[in-house]
């Protein structure tokens, strides 16, 4: 009878032990489920976002054009051919508004930056555009040199007429995007005008 209590009593610890460790083991399971689907639930966002410019000088009388980031003679520019690139890009599919100008500002200043004539010109209207996810802006214009040019030596004759005074006349070509959630992004194109020789400045 004694044999047959304690047969019976270590099958019930056995018994005991076994359940037990079937509820760890559905325990631990339900944690890594639940680990994994908040895991999946909180994607950290990624975002890739910039602007850019790059440019040619063509010159008059001629088909060819001449690379950024050298020495020109003024008076052989025509034109100034400008690529505007903007891209942006992220992991959540989000919907954006966004928006994209380029204005030309031709700008006269004179001692600490005292402006004395300024113009704006918007080269390219307004664009208003809705994207998921992704954003990809291509833009070209050719900005008539020339023409700047000319208008800025005629007002600078002018003032120069009325007495000795030291000016300086540039061209800024402005390409900005702004976004709805991320605010404006914008790159400029610094032309010198008035001058025999330039050199223009990205920024």
């Amino acid at each position: 009878m004694r044999k047959f209590l304690m047969i019976l009593l270590i099958g019930i610890i056995c018994f005991g032990l076994i359940g037990c460790g079937k509820k760890s083991e559905t325990n631990n399971n339900d944690t890594n489920e639940k680990k994994q689907n908040s895991e999946s639930n909180n994607i950290i966002p990624s975002i890739k976002q910039s602007i850019d410019l790059t440019y040619k000088v063509c010159l008059k009388d001629s088909e060819s054009c001449l690379d950024g980031n050298k020495e020109y003679v003024a008076n052989l520019i025509d034109y100034i051919d400008i690529d505007f690139n903007y891209t942006f890009s992220e992991n959540e599919n989000k919907n954006y508004e966004h928006r994209y100008q380029v204005d030309a500002e031709l700008i006269i200043t004179a001692g600490n930056n005292n402006i004395l004539y300024y113009k704006k010109d918007i080269i390219i209207n307004q664009i208003q555009k809705s994207s998921k996810g992704n954003i990809f802006i291509n833009e070209n214009a050719k900005i008539d040199y020339d023409k700047y040019q000319n208008i800025a030596q005629d007002i600078v004759f002018e003032i120069e007429r009325m007495g000795s005074i030291s000016m300086q006349a540039s061209l800024k070509v402005v390409f900005y995007v702004a976004e709805n959630d991320l605010g404006e992004s914008k790159v400029e194109l610094l032309i010198p005008l008035s001058e025999q020789t330039i050199t223009i400045t990205k920024r």
